[in-house]
């Protein structure tokens, strides 16, 4: 693929944003991955916050971690390794970030070298194994994201990106185990690694809101995906289906985890874990309805900085 200037990148237009306060630097944090970065660490919060009674001092090493090695990894699926692997949907779809990324790729690359190291020395830290996450992590964006077109590649291949419901299952999976894996390790000793009732709800919880935010994210993607073939939901069907499916996905598991805290409620304890999830739980969902009046062009930076959000509120109000 033969990449135009920064200045033809520009010309080609790119979905409206609107004039959000701060919008230029918002929108270039999310370009750099900061967002995503920050939500990957907010799960990881999340699942400890859930699971254990006290936070561990290793939490905020583990949530260091999680924010290089999120960063990393989406800069690599953006910025790939080569020029001759940058994906021409991303060029068609976000013209801006594309340029971006383009004309800072070498310093980007450079940082998922760098990023990717720390993160792995971070991870030993807290458990040898944990390193192995971060190739691990790599491969698996590789997987997901496609290889160039080569002899053994066939031209019709479909990508997991490309295929409908399965992209969004991928990327929910692959953060809800990262951040379980991380949380039984460091929050492992005092909530029981074989405590069941303690680690399902946070892996459900983040398996469903991760999938609902991903879907939510196709949605500024909608044009190129249709010209590109990617199959989502916000094509297949419309952007107000997806705005509506995520509202009632979060308040259906809010009013779930009110069930749940009433099953356990002994185990739990309705003044610490039980209070924490259902704090988590209904301020998702209340996010979930402002996120469908956020304009299209600005959703995917709104729904990548929410769950950081909401983590540093349920912090504050039930620490």
């Amino acid at each position: 693929m033969e990449l135009g200037s920064a200045r033809t990148v520009r010309d080609e237009g790119a979905p409206r944003r609107a004039a959000w306060p701060f919008s230029r630097a918002i929108h270039t944090l999310g370009y750099a991955a900061v967002w995503t970065g920050l939500y990957v660490a907010a799960s990881v919060l999340l699942a400890i916050h859930t699971s254990t009674h006290r936070l561990p001092t290793e939490t905020w090493l583990a949530i260091l971690a999680a924010y290089l090695c999120g960063q990393s990894v989406y800069l690599l699926d953006r910025a790939k390794l080569r020029d001759a692997w940058l994906d021409e949907a991303d060029r068609q779809a976000h013209p801006q970030r594309f340029g971006f990324i383009h004309r800072h790729r070498r310093r980007l690359r450079a940082l998922i070298v760098i990023e990717g190291l720390a993160a792995a020395g971070l991870l030993w830290l807290l458990h040898p194994v944990l390193a192995l996450l971060v190739p691990a992590a790599y491969v698996g964006v590789v997987v997901y994201a496609g290889l160039p077109r080569t002899s053994w590649v066939p031209p019709g291949a479909r990508r997991i990106k490309d295929l409908l419901i399965v992209k969004n299952l991928a990327v929910a999976g692959s953060i809800t185990a990262f951040a379980m894996l991380l949380a039984l390790v460091v929050a492992g000793d005092e909530a029981g690694r074989f405590a069941w009732w303690r680690w399902s709800w946070p892996a459900a919880f983040l398996l469903l809101h991760v999938l609902a935010d991903s879907m939510l994210c196709d949605i500024d993607d909608i044009d190129a995906d249709r010209r590109f073939g990617t199959q989502t939901l916000a094509w297949r069907r419309s952007a107000q289906f997806v705005r509506s499916f995520a509202i009632v996905l979060a308040f259906a598991v809010a009013i779930a985890t009110l069930m749940f805290l009433w099953l356990f409620f002994e185990e739990l304890g309705a003044k610490t874990l039980g209070t924490r999830r259902v704090i988590w739980a209904f301020a998702m969902a209340a996010t979930s309805i402002a996120l469908a009046f956020v304009p299209i062009g600005s959703l995917r930076d709104a729904v990548d900085s929410r769950l950081q959000i909401v983590a540093l509120f349920v912090i504050l109000v039930a620490p």
